[in-house]
């Protein structure tokens, strides 16, 4: 969300922006905000899931323009049910192309007759080709890893923590989500440091330590990119496989484990390929001169 208020910021720097919550049912204040708004952008990945909008049928009384930016099909099916297709198509603005994060979600969009352009997602804008030239290309002596609580696989995630004990002097967990901390514990893996579970301290953390981030959080391995350190996102759904088809994202398969240990020794540079044009034309579209 950050990446998201920065280019809202961009785009409308006079603006007086509100934001309502996509994970709680809308109140009557959401609706007065709504009323009085000339845009209402829906920013964040798994936005366009039954269970990741808490959409409610008499809410598209209210709100009948919102627009995508840089969201993605995020349910655990992989498409939308009948009932999702029919609210998306009342809720979202007929009139202005979405910005969505893959060519997956905009072939969903495409389906239900929703105009939309990939653009990638926000966090990686900045991921440009001079950014990308200054991150290492060998492996650093520390590592930092996330895993994911939801999506766990205590067989394969130890065997991706053997690894990079393997391969590193001293490795950091960062428990990035609700839940995460309390699986590691139960994988019971010793000799492992621990980052606080805040942005601000793994912020701290990418400032001041030399590392490779490898692990299944998505947005904890382009957080890691942002400050320019080696990274590779271990892809366990599709949201994460589909944006590195896209972009060129360093990603590795969670069941093939055999090529971390490949890539943790290789010197492969890091090439982030943005949709630039699909970006700039989806900025000028909402006013951007």
């Amino acid at each position: 969300m950050q990446a998201v208020n920065d280019v809202i910021h961009e785009i409308f720097p006079d603006a007086r922006v509100f934001r309502l919550p996509s994970h709680e049912a809308l109140s009557r204040r959401s609706y007065y905000f709504l009323r009085q708004s000339d845009f209402c952008l829906i920013g964040g990945t798994n936005v366009l899931a039954s269970k990741g909008w808490r959409l409610r049928w008499c809410d598209s009384i209210f709100l009948r323009n919102a627009i995508c930016f840089g969201v993605t099909w995020g349910g655990i099916g992989p498409k939308p049910s009948f009932g999702d297709r029919l609210l998306l198509r009342r809720v979202l603005d007929g009139g202005q192309i979405h910005s969505v994060r893959d060519r997956y979600t905009k072939d969903l969009l495409d389906k239900i007759g929703v105009a939309s352009v990939s653009t990638s997602c926000p966090t990686m804008w900045m991921l440009g080709a001079e950014h990308c030239a200054a991150v290492p290309h060998r492996k650093a002596e520390n590592a930092l890893f996330t895993l994911t609580a939801y999506r766990c696989d205590p067989v394969a995630d130890r065997a991706m923590i053997d690894i990079l004990k393997r391969n590193y002097q001293t490795l950091h967990f960062f428990p990035q989500m609700h839940g995460d901390y309390a699986y590691f514990r139960d994988l019971k893996i010793e000799g492992v440091r621990i980052i606080g579970p805040n942005l601000r301290s793994y912020d701290q953390f990418l400032a001041n330590e030399d590392v490779d981030y490898v692990g299944s959080r998505l947005h904890g391995g382009i957080r890691a990119l942002q400050f320019k350190k080696r990274t590779l996102v271990v892809g366990i759904d599709h949201r994460s496989v589909e944006i590195a088809k896209d972009t060129g994202l360093p990603l590795v398969l969670r069941t093939e484990m055999k090529d971390l240990e490949t890539w943790v020794n290789g010197c492969t540079p890091t090439r982030i390929n943005l949709p630039t044009e699909n970006i700039t034309n989806w900025k000028a579209n909402l006013g951007l001169r």
